[in-house]
């Protein structure tokens, strides 16, 4: 059907160009949010659902290394590549409930009910192997190629932006508290290396670790308080999946025209740590990194089929132009609302499948930080949706 490779389109380039952000400025009372714009309800109890069955799933992330009395200093890169495959071609992500849901031990055990299900797991819901979980990749974007080329190279030209910033971190292969912060960028500033002028060329990054990034004005402000909690082993920075505390550090959010929250969200980020010239790998691990440069990095959380929904109702088509049509919109409603495969938090485990499995796989350079700046929201948009129908909110809603 044509609206299942439009669909395909439109989530490639709008995620592929996305920003990932920690602790997201919620709205105000009109909270598009909300759980009664569609969350699954609470249908009881599956009979598949083992007894203690945990929410959060660690088995990626080794514990963190012995305190250390190093002095840490900061670090700042931009993302400039995004992913949704591994370099061997398997999605990225990681296993969020430690089910291999339809693997050869999992049995009929699973973390929420199928919207669609006849008591079994359906096949479009079986996890990657390994018991990866990414089904935002697999129900909506894998129908197409997910070559995210055009929308990176977009990227690579500073027109959209992600500042991954790091905060004590003191450098070597071990530490065992680091802060951490993913926040957008609205884009490249200027390339402009410490005590000299802006270079000539300035239009574009150069990735060369003078590189200023505009930051959205909404987030600017987490850089400070809301640093969620890391450590770094062997090289390797870990932030663990967390439930809200109240602080939103629980959430990490791809923003693009509307903002898409990572919840119970983590990460797992090789560092190659540089030299003194911001270019040079270190071998000795004796010696701190003055820079950082991430490959081969994963984010990944849960989505609510609500925030999926009201995403998609606010991307353009045809050159970020127009609006999704009507009849295109109601096959996009139907395929969402049926291919959710976790439960959102922890309370709905065992009840109807009301989320979402992310992952998305980016690299990152050194860079710095520029001024902050206003960026614009797009409103939901359908077009020949029957009058009120946009402004009500019944078309994100799943039936």
């Amino acid at each position: 059907m044509k609206w299942v490779a439009r669909l395909g389109g439109v989530f490639l380039f709008a995620v592929g160009a996305c920003q990932l952000v920690v602790g997201l400025e919620r709205p105000g009372e009109n909270d598009p949010f909300a759980p009664a714009l569609g969350d699954a309800g609470t249908d009881g109890p599956s009979a598949a659902i083992e007894s203690g069955l945990p929410f959060l799933c660690e088995s990626a992330f080794p514990a963190p290394p012995p305190k250390g009395s190093v002095v840490g200093a900061d670090f700042t890169l931009a993302v400039r590549a995004f992913n949704y495959t591994t370099r061997d071609g398997g999605l990225a992500g990681i296993d969020l409930d430690c089910i291999h849901t339809c693997g050869p031990s999992a049995g009929e055990a699973r973390a929420c009910i199928p919207n669609d299900a006849d008591g079994s797991t359906p096949a479009d819901l079986c996890d990657e192997p390994g018991g990866i979980d990414n089904q935002l990749v697999r129900a909506l974007l894998r129908q197409v190629t997910p070559d995210l080329g055009e929308s990176n190279r977009q990227v690579d030209r500073g027109k959209y932006g992600q500042i991954l910033r790091l905060k004590g971190y003191n450098g070597l292969p071990d530490d065992d508290e680091v802060g951490v912060a993913f926040v957008p960028a609205a884009g490249f500033e200027q390339n402009k290396c410490d005590g000299g002028a802006p270079a000539a060329d300035g239009g574009v990054p150069r990735w060369d670790g003078c590189d200023f990034w505009s930051l959205d004005q909404k987030f600017s402000a987490e850089l400070t308080p809301n640093f969620r909690p890391g450590y770094v082993r062997g090289s390797v920075l870990y932030s663990k999946p967390q439930l809200d505390d109240g602080t939103n550090l629980g959430e990490i959010a791809i923003q693009l025209s509307a903002p898409m929250i990572l919840r119970s969200a983590g990460f797992i980020a090789p560092l190659e740590r540089l030299g003194a010239d911001g270019k040079t790998p270190l071998t000795d691990g004796s010696i701190p990194a003055k820079a950082l440069r991430v490959r081969d990095a994963v984010v990944f959380g849960r989505i609510r089929t609500s925030e999926v929904l009201d995403f998609s109702s606010r991307l353009r088509i045809n050159d970020n132009v127009n609006c999704i049509r009507y009849d295109f919109w109601r096959g996009i409603q139907a395929k969402i609302c049926a291919a959710p495969d976790l439960p959102s938090e922890p309370s709905k485990v065992g009840s109807r499948c009301d989320a979402f499995s992310a992952g998305v796989r980016f690299e990152a350079e050194p860079a710095k930080l520029g001024n902050s700046v206003t960026v614009a929201v797009s409103p939901r948009c359908v077009d020949d949706a029957p009058d009120g129908a946009v402004e009500d909110g019944g078309l994100f809603v799943c039936p």
